[in-house]
């Protein structure tokens, strides 16, 4: 390697260390970015991307269902999902884009390094490809950006076949007949959605007592009730004892106020969450940590000055988004005085179920927790007319004022909620007041009218 000092070095080729490096390569640095893996991180490669290309297949499914009992001729039974075929598309998409992000970071001046980042000092960085050769790089400035993986508790029967991450939920060739879901959150139910509508019979067990404990709980009630509508069963407060293989077949065991169930399943999908992934060397092992996380200060540098992290390492919001705008602020913070902040109060946080799920702001759960009086304005999809024309008006907006008349918080469950919510987090992100949001014009007839009756109530 003739190159080995930088301006900044970047680990992780992940939504924030791509960005990252990008960001400063524009600012006319000399920027390395090393990845072991693929370019992308876990959204591109197993998580946002292809999830969504699932999504939309199932989205197809339901459209065309909807659409024979519209009047469009067509058979739903004679439907069959290639799961095959569908993955080689998939995965075909994953390469397209590693490609663009490739070509990309190639053009800005950044220098790909490809192989394991172990941090060796405050300015150092050994490297170790996948032919076991080692190198070293140095800069003033280190950017950890190393994301997440997969949550996977031990208990019995966590080690069987049937028992699959996320990750290898995507990769399945097959369309299972039984499947089991541990965890009622956004990956979770996600997967439901999705293999609910390929045909599989989908059980959901979630300890808390609703879905979606994170967010605004009337999302999670509503969803509940759709779902189930749709065939899925949903168990709330369960708690998963063991899974275990007898004569052939799977079988999930698990307890609630009910007592003790058992029910078949083909696979079981983990999705209880994400762990941040810590390089591992003595230097990171002493970083301070918060939690699970890595601590940083304002400016995302961690208690070894020089060294920085964002995104999922340091959980202020485990999504691609976040770690963007969190590599856009470390990154000037580094290089200039100015002091760039991440409007925490109004990160969008959306889930592809079906209907869409999309949040920002406040809940009403953390406005009573805070003590912030609000009042609740709603619309209904049922009462638009675009939902009602595209057979999709199940669902609400939620908006939330406090004393000052002033949005803090928007929920939405409905057709296209993941895009509605752009416009839910202006709103928020500039304190915006009802009467200022009144004031605009919506296009008639689109869903985003739902924001503005809401608005009206």
């Amino acid at each position: 390697m003739t190159d080995s000092s930088f301006d900044l070095i970047v680990v992780g080729g992940g939504p924030g260390g791509t960005e990252a490096a990008l960001y400063a390569a524009r600012m006319g640095k000399h920027v390395a970015l090393i990845e072991r893996d693929s370019l992308g991180g876990t959204c591109l490669n197993c998580g946002c991307i292809p999830t969504k290309f699932l999504f939309h297949q199932a989205e197809v499914i339901r459209e065309l269902k909807t659409a024979s009992e519209n009047g469009l001729v067509f058979h739903p039974e004679s439907l069959h999902v290639d799961l095959v075929k569908m993955t080689a598309k998939k995965d075909e998409l994953i390469n397209q884009f590693r490609k663009g992000l490739d070509s990309l970071l190639v053009k800005a001046g950044v220098v790909l390094l490809h192989g394991t980042a172990h941090l060796t000092a405050a300015n150092e960085l050994e490297i170790i490809d996948a032919a076991g050769a080692t190198s070293s790089v140095t800069s003033e400035r280190i950017l950890l950006a190393t994301g997440s993986q997969p949550a996977r508790p031990v208990f019995p029967g966590s080690d069987l076949p049937c028992v699959i991450d996320s990750t290898a939920m995507l990769n399945q060739t097959e369309v299972p007949r039984e499947l089991v879901v541990l965890g009622g959150g956004v990956i979770g139910l996600e997967f439901a959605s999705i293999f609910q509508e390929f045909g599989t019979h989908v059980t959901v067990l979630e300890a808390m007592d609703s879905l979606l404990p994170a967010m605004d709980r009337e999302l999670g009630r509503r969803l509940s009730a759709l779902l189930k509508r749709r065939g899925v069963a949903i168990q709330t407060g369960s708690k998963l004892t063991a899974v275990i293989h007898d004569d052939g077949q799977n079988r999930v065991l698990f307890e609630n106020a009910t007592g003790e169930t058992s029910i078949p399943a083909d696979l079981v999908l983990v999705a209880v969450g994400r762990l941040p992934v810590v390089p591992p060397s003595d230097v990171t092992n002493a970083l301070t940590r918060n939690g699970r996380f890595l601590a940083v200060n304002e400016r995302f540098e961690t208690s070894l000055p020089g060294v920085y992290a964002i995104g999922d390492l340091v959980g202020h919001g485990m999504l691609a988004h976040v770690a963007e705008a969190e590599a856009r602020a470390a990154v000037t913070a580094m290089f200039t005085s100015n002091a760039v902040s991440v409007p925490r109060h109004a990160i969008p946080a959306c889930v592809f179920t079906c209907p869409e799920i999309a949040s920002v702001g406040l809940t009403s759960e953390q406005a009573a927790a805070q003590n912030i009086p609000v009042t609740v304005r709603k619309s209904l999809f049922a009462a638009n007319g675009k939902a009602r024309s595209m057979s999709a008006s199940d669902g609400f907006v939620k908006i939330l004022l406090n004393a000052q008349n002033i949005i803090v918080g928007v929920h939405i469950i409905g057709p296209h909620a993941s895009d509605l919510i752009a416009e839910a987090a202006l709103l928020v992100t500039h304190h915006m007041t009802l009467n200022q949001a009144q004031a605009v014009v919506h296009a008639h007839p689109t869903l985003s009218e739902t924001l503005a009756h809401a608005l009206a109530d």
